[in-house]
């Protein structure tokens, strides 16, 4: 099961097929220079684990009418427990964040070994313009 919208004015809940494992999401509300109103941005997260593999997706979206429309969306995860060798393996973690009128996805990429130093991390940032019809 998913996630479930609510749309109280119009007293109704539907079951959304993004979901999974996981149970976050996060609202935030941006003020474009193309809309009247702020919009409201969804993050949820999603995720999926088996046979040693955790993979797990974050997106940033918005709702028209019943259907959830995805801005950005960045997938990581791991296969530590999969793996015998730590160092074959990897962990790696995403972070998405609302700044302005931007969505700045951050990655963090690693091998499964517990006792990473500094520079067993590689870590890259980018900015998605927020564009919406």
């Amino acid at each position: 099961v998913g996630y479930i919208l609510t749309r109280p004015n119009l007293k109704e809940s539907r079951i959304l097929k993004e979901g999974g494992q996981s149970n976050y999401f996060n609202v935030e509300y941006v003020h474009l220079p193309q809309h009247k109103h702020a919009i409201a941005l969804i993050e949820i997260e999603s995720a999926g684990s088996g046979q040693g593999y955790i993979s797990r997706s974050k997106s940033i979206n918005y709702i028209q009418d019943w259907q959830v429309k995805t801005l950005h969306e960045v997938d990581f995860g791991s296969n530590g427990g999969a793996r015998d060798d730590c160092k074959d393996s990897y962990d790696d973690r995403a972070y998405l964040q609302i700044v302005d009128q931007y969505i700045l996805e951050t990655t963090v990429e690693a091998n499964g070994c517990a006792n990473k130093k500094p520079k067993d991390y590689v870590v890259k940032n980018r900015f998605i313009t927020i564009q919406i019809p």
